[in-house]
């Protein structure tokens, strides 16, 4: 006879003992153990301070059959690497940067004007592209680079020679770059072209956030039909927010300008007086590194008096500008 599950006696005589299934033993040691609790804690109940009560404590502890097994605590999972942080998170902070910046700027302007009860209507194209650099020149922080090209009208002003070299210093927060060369008030070809870099320059804060605000104000000479005009600019910034371009990070700038001039001179032998006003306002995109315009687009309107002994001219231009690169 075999039995299945323990070892069989072969001697004549013998035989063998049921085999029991280890379900059903397990199901008589859990019914011992209840039983064995019941009488322990029954018995325990009046023969506590008696040896026998003693006895049946340590059987309890003791009874493999009937040990209660530890609650087995769940592995926690390893954890798992932290997310890279999001680059478009707040706030945006704005770098040095030790490349340039390669710009270009284009101008459309529609120039209206009415001499006494004449009116006319002209319009103006003109492209500017530059290289610009920040230096350190005597402990000042300097704006420095070479105009590439300027065309007016499609060409290139004959008496303008390309490349031309310019440089402005950086001053504090809150005031825009003051332009050294060309000079200020300069009123040639390369001074007017010069002008036009203010458009692509300005000095954000190092932190940024959407919804911060600030203001950059300065004060300068331009020339007008070789007369100067004694310019006061004021320009608030309002962050709207940041997006990728690729691998960079930009931040997208509001920008909003309040500028008035005046001056006097001599126009065909008239002396003259003239004031005005212009508003403006442009979509900007900055780079994190460095701070420079990397693209924008904008609106404005200037309206120009000029009063003589003998007529009264006004001037009213309204000009859309494209920033980007050449």
């Amino acid at each position: 006879m075999t039995a299945r599950g323990r070892k069989v006696p072969t001697e004549p005589g013998l035989q063998a003992e049921p085999t029991v299934e280890w379900s059903t033993m397990r199901r008589r040691d859990e019914a011992r153990c209840s039983v064995l609790r019941r009488v322990t804690i029954a018995n325990l109940l009046f023969e506590l301070r008696t040896l026998r009560g003693l006895t049946l404590i340590v059987a309890l502890l003791a009874s493999g059959a009937c040990a209660t097994r530890a609650p087995v605590r769940p592995e926690r999972p390893a954890p798992t690497p932290g997310a890279a942080s999001d680059p478009l998170t707040e706030p945006w902070i704005v770098g040095p940067s030790e490349g340039e910046a390669r710009q270009r700027l284009l101008v459309e302007a529609v120039l209206r004007s009415r001499i006494d009860t004449v009116e006319r209507t002209d319009t103006l194209r003109s492209m500017l592209e530059a290289v610009t650099s920040r230096v350190v020149s005597g402990g000042v922080w300097r704006l420095g680079g070479l105009i590439t090209a300027f065309q007016v009208g499609g060409a290139t002003p004959p008496t303008l020679t390309l490349p031309q070299p310019f440089s402005a210093e950086l001053g504090a927060m809150g005031s825009q770059p003051r332009l050294v060369q060309p000079a200020v008030g300069d009123c040639s070809v390369a001074g007017a072209a010069a002008q036009s870099l203010r458009e692509m320059w300005l000095v954000p804060p190092s932190r940024l956030t959407t919804g911060l605000t600030w203001s950059d104000s300065s004060r300068f000479t331009v020339c007008r039909d070789s007369i100067p005009l004694r310019v006061s600019s004021v320009r608030d910034y309002r962050v709207l927010g940041a997006e990728r371009r690729g691998e960079a990070v930009v931040v997208r700038v509001e920008r909003r300008a309040l500028t008035r001039l005046d001056g006097e001179g001599l126009q065909f032998g008239e002396r003259i007086t003239l004031s005005g006003e212009g508003r403006g306002s442009a979509l900007l995109t900055l780079s994190l590194a460095g701070g420079w315009v990397v693209d924008g687009q904008g609106e404005s309107e200037l309206t120009l008096r000029l009063t003589g002994r003998r007529r009264t001219q006004e001037l009213h231009q309204t000009a859309r500008l494209v920033l980007g690169a050449p």
